[in-house]
């Protein structure tokens, strides 16, 4: 398992589990921030929107990919300090109305937005929990929520791995 973002001409999140086996329970965690003010620049106007992503269970030799175009944020507080206990975390839905939101998703603005990745996690097929973060690979669930707007990604696309299987690629 794997994951990494392109940037060509849009940010895309990649997940890829290129095992013959499938894994279950996978989740990414990135984030974007980013400025929705005039000039006079107040950080009332800054977004930091967290995307705490639901994959569930992943097929083998399979990529999936978020384009940022489809990312929406809900802006629970206007940009007002969240205390990070209070902080929801939803799977991917239909873009609308999160649960009990009196507001819609908005759009994620492509051209000033900065994204980074965070960490993923999975079960492989014994059931034992891995955290991929920083380049490493440990046993276990490491990975906490992260604080910020509640964030959508819409509908991730599915894909064959590239070089999944064939044994003449390295």
């Amino acid at each position: 398992m794997s994951f990494w973002m392109t940037e060509s001409p849009r940010v895309q999140v990649h997940v890829v589990n290129r095992s013959l086996d499938p894994v279950a329970s996978a989740k990414i965690f990135f984030h974007g921030i980013w400025y929705e003010g005039d000039e006079s620049f107040s950080s009332d106007d800054v977004r930091a929107v967290a995307f705490d992503v639901w994959l569930g269970d992943l097929a083998p030799c399979t990529e999936w990919v978020m384009d940022s175009a489809e990312f929406k944020y809900f802006p629970a507080t206007h940009g007002a300090a969240q205390d990070p206990d209070d902080v929801q975390v939803f799977p991917w839905t239909d873009v609308g109305k999160p649960p009990g939101a009196s507001e819609t998703w908005r759009e994620v603005p492509e051209h000033d937005a900065t994204f980074g990745m965070t960490g993923m996690g999975f079960s492989d097929r014994n059931g034992i929990k891995w955290t991929r973060a920083s380049r490493q690979l440990t046993q276990g669930d490491h990975l906490k929520s992260l604080a910020g707007m509640i964030g959508d990604i819409g509908t991730p696309q599915a894909r064959p791995a590239v070089g999944c299987g064939d044994e003449s690629t390295s």
